[in-house]
């Protein structure tokens, strides 16, 4: 050990301040030796054998002897300094004694003198009062050297951060400060001073105070961070790096913090003693400096300014260390990571500044001056209001939409806005020309893209940091967040409900939710308006994506999946499903209307011409009802339920097909008798009825997609006694029909078009075609031709817009009601003979094997026809004789159009008394009587 004496007298080092939060003992530097002993002595006692101890006892001694070299050597060493302090001791006793004997004739003289005084008291008066003198100002120079060195104390134990001890030495000196020294002109630069030392000690016990509660926290992670080896730079090789990498880096970065800083690793550790005991501290000094009303003026005060700064500190951070550009709008996951961080941040500076205020009012205890000192619920206060000047940024609100949102909850504290807010560009004026695309121009685009718009704003507004683009979707993904904190506000304020958690609700029903509303109604507009956003259709990779059989339209899909996203933000916002269904209802009702606006687009493209022939029936009640009472229908509506039954319904025997047929047959040909369909009564582009069947199939998905919706609105908790959401509820279902209605009405139409074109090409036919020609042309009639090549692309248009079951029900039964036409069609032919049954039988054949192409189904109806046309090969006579023979193979009115067309065919041969007798003939033998021929 080296001597406490220098070689220059022996000054003593100063000592060194130990290690904040290190509890110093009074032992000194002897706790390490007492620790050696102890732990020998327990080795001793603890040994298991003889020989061991034998072994530490030996090893003791040799280190023992090891240390008598040493302190051997080290007299040797210090033999000269050694000798020289000896004689000094013997000096000093000798003057010692010397001193004593000097003392000893003192004390004889002073007895003399008392003697010799007896007789001069005067004089020994003026001299005492001349001492008194001289003593108050030796004490009042004693004092003004122990305020010069007082001062000096308080610098030095300022900059150890002693900072109990400067405070009292401070105090003590400003204390020990007596009316006297005030009249003495030469002391007024000292009092100055020692008051600046008091202002600069209550401001760095400032500072250091909000350095420990909203600055220390932040230091760990990014310390941590930094140290784990991630690179950073702000160079201008990172500017011009790819946003594609840079946003992969911001990923990276943030998914990191997700795992590896939990909140409570984020900020500092406000539960350690360490933070405790130097609020405590600071606190204390506070108390002592009676700086107490300023210190809490300036805590409420500087508040909300030092929370927006640790809101911009944290957002500083993730942008420096994922790079701001890299940062996509839809990733919203580092926002809310970002405000979880916050919201753990300011935990724990709400309690801090809980326990600063506790060790006030344990430090002031019942003689508090006349200062008001806060609580928690009015810090509480401030936190909501710089995360609701956040949440207003990141939300993409400007305070006049908050204004007409909700005028109540203006915000009359401290904006942050200051940090976020872009100022809005001014426009500029367009020049004639640009050399944007010149080789200098594109040089520079790069540069300008970074930097250009740090240009255009303020100097406040360059120090605003955002770690995503604005937008209000972003209240999705930190509104359970947010309200977490609210509950645990609300539990500090006895339940009231917070500030914050009003803002979240005014924010969703006036301000989200109509963003929303807006957004889906102006697609819904957007589809009024344009008729082209009722022809493209989704891609097929999108059609496996949202299992459709096949291509939907693109505008539903979009409106479609903005429907589904009401859901997910009812899952999302539970308190706000009213809010929500009202707004689905009410979109839902416009976009019916446009649904309907294009249905009608499609079946009457001018507003002057009247609607095409189907639409017309399928708006006629009766006739709707009619067609969806067929079984064909039927059997439709249980193929799309996936019922089990559909196989047993599917399986009818052909009779009954046959007979279903029939009747739909019947009820279009009474419907068309005696009349001929023009050509603008039907669909003649057949581009109108592939969207009409996009639009049939397209309806009928979005009408599942709503219907879904509702029910998951029905499986909401929050809506089980809520009649209000109930009849939204019903509304949307009462949607869900509208919509699926507007389906088959699609559905029926392209049924029914199918089935008026062959009204409109085989009457014409019949009314205007040569059947009783010279030669046999070995040809189909033309207008068959046009009938076979118009089914024939319908069958191809919407093979790849239907599903086959849909396409199934337009296409079947049109063999029986081509059949019964061509029957019909006897009553309009003036005359026929062998090669216009030939002629017409070759019609039959061209349809038949068409339809069978079509239905894969060998169209046996068709041979009805056939059968027909070849009784005009015979003679009334054998006609007739035919039916007695085989029995009645058509109706009685058919038999009666065939034995006229036969007359007017050989008339010549034939007499009109000869046409009545077989018609009676015939009415006898079919049993029917009274017959108006």
């Amino acid at each position: 050990m080296e001597s406490d004496f220098g070689a220059g007298g022996g000054v003593t080092p100063r000592p060194l301040k130990p290690p904040r939060g290190n509890k110093v003992g009074g032992g000194g530097g002897g706790t390490k030796e007492t620790g050696i002993l102890m732990r020998v002595i327990k080795t001793l006692s603890s040994a298991a054998s003889t020989d061991h101890r034998d072994r530490e006892k030996t090893k003791l001694e040799k280190d023992f002897k090891k240390s008598d070299a040493q302190l051997d050597g080290l007299l040797a060493t210090r033999q000269p300094s050694l000798s020289s302090v000896m004689q000094l001791f013997s000096h000093v006793c000798g003057e010692v004694g010397s001193a004593k004997e000097r003392i000893k004739s003192v004390k004889g003289s002073l007895q003399q003198c008392k003697m010799l005084l007896q007789c001069r008291r005067e004089e020994l008066q003026r001299l005492w009062l001349e001492g008194i003198e001289h003593k108050h100002a030796l004490q009042i120079f004693a004092q003004i050297e122990k305020l010069r060195e007082g001062g000096d104390n308080f610098s030095k134990l300022l900059n150890r951060k002693q900072y109990i001890p400067a405070v009292e030495v401070l105090m003590e000196c400003l204390q020990s400060w007596t009316p006297s020294l005030d009249q003495i002109e030469g002391l007024h630069d000292l009092r100055d001073e020692l008051k600046l030392k008091r202002d600069k000690i209550y401001e760095t016990l400032k500072e250091e105070l909000y350095r420990e509660i909203y600055h220390n926290f932040n230091k760990e992670p990014f310390e941590r961070r930094q140290g784990s080896g991630a690179h950073f730079s702000r160079g201008g090789s990172d500017r011009l790096s790819s946003g594609k990498m840079t946003q992969v880096k911001a990923r990276k970065i943030f998914m990191d913090f997700g795992q590896n800083a939990n909140p409570t690793n984020f900020a500092k550790n406000a539960d350690s003693q360490e933070h405790d005991s130097f609020i405590t501290t600071v606190v204390d000094c506070m108390v002592r400096l009676e700086e107490v009303p300023r210190f809490v003026k300036d805590l409420r005060h500087n508040l909300e300014e030092n929370l927006m700064a640790v809101v911009n500190s944290a957002s500083r951070h993730i942008i420096e260390y994922g790079d701001a550009s890299g940062v996509s709008e839809a990733d919203t996951a580092i926002f809310q990571k970002l405000i979880q961080l916050i919201f753990t941040q300011f935990r724990s500076i709400v309690r801090s500044h809980a326990l600063i205020l506790r060790h006030l009012e344990q430090a002031l205890g019942k003689q508090k001056p006349n200062v008001k000192i806060h609580n928690e619920e009015y810090i509480w206060t401030k936190v909501q209001a710089v995360l609701q000047s956040t949440l207003k940024i990141y939300f993409g609100l400007s305070d006049s939409k908050q204004e007409s949102g909700n005028s109540e909850f203006m915000d009359t504290t401290l904006s942050i806005n200051s940090y976020f807010v872009k100022r809005r560009a001014q426009r500029a004026k367009r020049p004639l020309f640009k050399f944007k695309y010149s080789l200098h121009g594109l040089n520079v685009n790069d540069y300008v893209v970074q930097e250009g718009s740090d240009m255009n704003r303020s100097a406040v507004d360059r120090h605003r940091f955002l770690v995503c683009k604005p937008s209000s979707r972003n209240l999705i993904a930190i509104y359970s967040v947010v309200q977490e904190l609210c509950s645990e506000i609300e539990q500090t304020t006895n339940g009231q409900k917070c500030e914050l958690r009003k803002f979240m609700g005014n924010n969703v029903n006036k301000v989200f939710v109509q963003q929303i509303y807006k957004e889906i109604s102006d697609a819904v507009e957007s589809a009024k308006k344009n008729p082209d956003f009722w022809k493209d259709c989704i891609s097929l990779d999108e059609s496996k994506a949202l299992k459709a059989v096949r291509p939907l339209l693109q505008s539903v899909v979009h409106i479609g999946r903005n429907v589904q996203e009401v859901i997910r933000l009812a899952n999302e916002l539970p308190s706000h499903c009213d809010q929500l269904a009202r707004m689905l209802h009410s979109i839902l009702s416009s976009y019916s209307e446009a649904c309907q606006t294009a249905y009608q687009g499609i079946v009457q493209p001018d507003v002057d011409d009247k609607a095409v022939i189907s639409s017309s029936w399928v708006k006629d009640t009766d006739i709707q009802r009619l067609l969806k009472s067929l079984p064909n229908w039927l059997k439709l509506l249980k193929a799309k339920e996936g019922s089990k039954m559909i196989n047993q319904s599917m399986d009818e025997s052909p009779e009954d097909v046959r007979n279903q047929n029939l009747r739909e047959s019947d009820l279009l040909t009474g419907l068309f008798y005696g009349k001929t369909v023009q050509r603008h009564e039907i669909i003649t582009d057949t581009k109108q009825m592939n969207q009409l069947a996009h639009l049939q199939e397209s309806l009928e998905w979005f009408a599942n997609q709503v219907e879904a919706v509702a029910k998951n609105f029905e499986r909401l908790p929050t809506n089980n006694s809520d009649s209000g959401m109930k009849e939204h509820i019903e509304n949307i279902y009462e949607m869900v029909t509208s919509f699926s209605d507007l389906g088959d009405v699609c559905l029926l139409v392209l049924h029914l078009e199918v089935r008026v074109h062959c009204f409109h090409f085989l009457v014409p036919m019949a009314q205007n075609g040569d059947f009783s020609p010279g030669v046999d042309t070995q040809n189909s009639d033309p207008e068959v031709n046009k009938l076979i090549r118009d089914l024939a692309h319908i069958q191809n248009i919407l093979s790849a817009s239907l599903p086959p079951i849909k396409s199934k029900y337009v296409f079947e039964g049109i063999g029986q009601l081509i059949s019964t036409i061509l029957i019909g069609c006897a009553e309009h032919i003036q005359r026929i003979n062998d090669n216009g049954v030939k002629k017409m039988c070759r019609n039959v054949f061209a349809i038949q094997k068409t339809l069978s192409d079509i239905t894969n189904h060998p169209e046996q109806s068709m041979d009805h026809a056939r059968q027909f046309y070849e009784l005009f090969t015979l003679s009334p006579e054998e006609l007739v004789n035919g039916i007695l023979e085989k029995g009645p193979q058509f109706k009685e009115l058919e038999y009666m159009n065939a034995l006229k067309l036969l007359f007017r065919s050989k008339p010549g041969r034939q007499k009109m008394h000869s046409l009545d007798d077989h018609l009676n003939r015939l009415s006898n033998i079919l049993g029917d009587v009274g017959v108006v021929v």
